[in-house]
């Protein structure tokens, strides 16, 4: 099989990981899983089933709603993969998107006023214990510039 034909298939399996990371999350109630509430459903209404709804409950309780930043890189690299552009991965560049990630979480946590709630729900708690670090040691504003840089 060729070198271009495999490219095209690992494409598609990404894009289809993605697609039901997608899923899961677009259609997360907190009413499927049993730490959230101590009647949960008997039946999950997320649209990939009980998996989706632990992946997205455990992904949005750690990462709040950047959790939706995974689906975009999903999708560039199954673009990626399937157009023969390979991408050369390395310590530096997996290094890079893990504190995108965080400062886009964190960034979400500062959005939110004080409502300890709202922080929750959007950044979960990387972003909270994130951005609590930097604006105990930086103040908020300070906070916001290391971010935004």
């Amino acid at each position: 099989m060729k070198l271009e034909h495999v490219n095209e298939i690992k494409g598609i399996l990404i894009l289809a990981v993605s697609l039901i990371l997608l899923g899961s999350l677009a259609s997360f109630t907190p009413y499927d899983l049993p730490w959230y509430i101590s009647q949960p459903n008997t039946h999950a209404h997320n649209l990939i089933g009980i998996v989706g709804a632990y992946l997205a409950g455990f992904l949005f309780f750690v990462l709040g709603l950047s959790a939706y930043f995974l689906v975009v890189v999903g999708f560039f690299w199954s673009w990626n993969k399937f157009t023969s552009r390979e991408i050369q991965f390395s310590f530096p560049k997996f290094l890079s998107l893990i504190v995108l990630i965080l400062v886009v979480a964190s960034l979400l946590s500062m959005s939110a006023g004080d409502d300890k709630m709202e922080r929750f729900t959007r950044s979960g708690v990387v972003g909270i214990c994130f951005s609590d670090f930097l604006n105990q040691y930086l103040s908020p504003v300070g906070a916001i510039l290391i971010l935004s840089v």
